[in-house]
């Protein structure tokens, strides 16, 4: 606590571990947004070559555009929680319950 005031006083390192937690969250968003968009895309592919009747059905392009898709939601899924864990470490501290 300050000396005058009724917020908690954060040491240097404190803040800095603050500020970098809300840095390595927004990373691991976008990361988790590319991952999407990967997953996306495979997702799409898959469709297209998944056509029975067409020229161009290949059920192992399929396979492996599947494998692919699974493997980016995996990583998306991995790149949330850790923006999720990032930002419950830049947040402030709860305020204590004062009665005055």
């Amino acid at each position: 606590m300050g000396l005058f005031t009724r917020t908690p006083v954060e040491t240097a390192e404190q803040q800095y571990v603050r500020q970098s937690a809300a840095r390595q969250a927004e990373i691991a968003r976008k990361q988790a947004h590319a991952a999407d968009e990967e997953a996306q895309m495979q997702q799409m592919s898959a469709d297209v070559y998944g056509r029975p009747g067409t020229d161009y059905h290949d059920p192992g392009t399929v396979a492996q555009a599947a494998k692919k898709r699974d493997a980016a939601l995996n990583r998306r899924d991995r790149y949330r929680q850790a923006a999720a864990r990032q930002d419950a470490i830049a947040a402030p501290p709860p305020q204590k319950r004062r009665w005055f």
